[in-house]
Formats: C-alpha cells, sequence, structure tokens
C-alpha cells in the first residue's frame, strides 16, 4: 500500500477523475460527492507571534491586533485568507502585509519577523518550541473548527481504506484528549 499525502490545492481540481484517486481527504465543511464524512478533531484559531515580540501582550486588545502586519495564508484556488472573509462579514479589515499559501510558510516567517499568524491553535503549540512561537489569544473569538475525514464510497468496504482511517481517527481521538485533558 502506498500512501501519498499533499497540500490542498483548491476545490477547481476535485473533479470526477482526480476523486478516483484520493483516498482520504481531510478538509473543512461539507462533504465531497461520493464520500462519506466522518469528524476527526476540533481546534480553534490563534495568533502566532515570535517570543519577544514586542506586541504580544497587547495583541489581545482589538486595536493592537487591527494595527499590527498579518502574514495572511491564502491556499491555492482560494482568493483570500479565511480568517479576512470571517472578519470581512463583522465589517473588520486587518492589515496583511505578507501572503504565503501555506500555515508552515506562515510560523516560519512569524518566528523570523514580527508579522502576526492567524492560524490554527495546534499547530502553533506542536511547532512553538522548535520555531521560538508564543500563542495569543485574539481579541475575537473565532470560534471552534471542525476537521473531517472524507473517503470515497467506493472504498467504504476496502481493507486498507478501512486500516487507514481507523489510524486516522485514533489520531483525531488523542488530538481531542490533549486538547481536552
Amino acid at each position: 500500500m502506498r500512501i501519498d499525502v499533499v497540500p490542498w490545492r483548491g476545490s477547481a481540481i476535485f473533479h470526477a477523475e482526480f476523486a478516483r484517486t484520493i483516498d482520504l481527504v481531510i478538509s473543512i465543511g461539507n462533504a465531497f460527492k461520493g464520500f462519506h464524512r466522518q469528524l476527526l478533531y476540533t481546534d480553534s484559531d490563534a495568533l502566532a507571534v515570535r517570543r519577544g515580540h514586542p506586541l504580544a501582550a497587547k495583541l489581545k486588545r482589538r486595536e493592537t491586533f487591527l494595527a499590527a502586519r498579518h502574514v495572511g495564508v491564502i491556499i491555492r484556488g482560494s482568493n483570500e485568507d479565511l480568517i479576512d472573509t470571517w472578519l470581512r462579514a463583522k465589517g473588520i479589515e486587518r492589515h496583511i502585509s505578507l501572503v504565503v499559501s501555506g500555515y508552515l510558510e506562515a510560523l516560519h516567517v512569524t518566528a523570523r519577523t514580527d508579522l502576526v499568524a492567524f492560524v490554527p491553535r495546534r499547530l502553533i503549540a506542536a511547532l512553538s518550541k522548535q520555531l521560538g512561537l508564543v500563542t495569543v489569544t485574539p481579541p475575537l473569538d473565532p470560534g471552534i473548527d471542525e476537521q473531517f475525514m472524507f473517503h470515497p464510497t467506493r472504498a467504504q468496504m476496502d481493507p486498507g481504506s478501512i486500516w487507514l482511517r481507523r489510524v486516522m481517527l485514533e489520531t483525531g481521538r488523542e488530538l481531542e484528549k490533549r486538547r481536552t485533558g
């Protein structure tokens, strides 16, 4: 069995031919056509800043948050950072100084600059020691993100798919234990 892990490249490429090549998708949102959905874990977004950032303690205040220089994360196939879509609905706009295509890039940039990244809290925690990052609770509550595992209907009874889904669900349960424990 061979497992390929690839970054999400946007819904535009998720056509029927491409979907036939996929064994598992981890994403937010609704089910993809021809796929079953299971909750994998929950998370929330927070601000990541480098240890020693001059505004770290003040970023909990809305005016400081809005004045800070942010890293935007715009995944391939999207027009804007999902955080900005959410903020715009609330009539709020933040100052984006740099755009990157993934959360890992955002954290690496944040670790070396005074830019601020609004990214998943678990990811900050996982890399905070290695990259010298600090987690700051934002002044606006972004709510809970539900991450789902999607698998194709055609693989419902496939032993390899069952094994992979079981491993992923066990990993998700471990993540939930750490969050609540």
